[in-house]
């Protein structure tokens, strides 16, 4: 990550959607090093919000049973788990508004 952006995840959109770029793009790309991607390459299919939150909901289980809560500090790094910090912004954000739209057992 660089200034929040993805920087794998920018290539690989750049690689995917070359013919789609500009001439002065496609050449700034291959400047620095950027392909198209082969025929053998496809796009990763899009997830859903209720993929997306299963995936959150679980990373926020595993580090729960690691540490026991739901506090994650800024400077922490979970590698096994990235999206534990997000799940921990994203639940101290509804107990502050006093909201629980959604629930990780799926009653939600």
């Amino acid at each position: 990550m660089h200034q929040g952006e993805d920087l794998g995840r920018w290539v690989r959109a750049q690689r995917l959607g070359f013919d789609k770029l500009t001439g002065a793009q496609q050449w700034l790309c291959e400047h620095i090093g950027i392909e198209p991607a082969g025929d053998d390459e496809e796009p990763e299919p899009r997830r859903s919000q209720s993929d997306k939150w299963a995936i959150t909901c679980t990373a926020a289980k595993q580090f729960y049973e690691r540490r026991g809560h739901l506090r994650v500090s800024r400077n922490t790094s979970n590698a096994s788990s990235p999206t534990a910090v997000i799940t921990a912004a994203a639940t101290a954000r509804a107990a502050r508004s006093g909201r629980n739209e959604r629930s990780c057992s799926g009653h939600g």
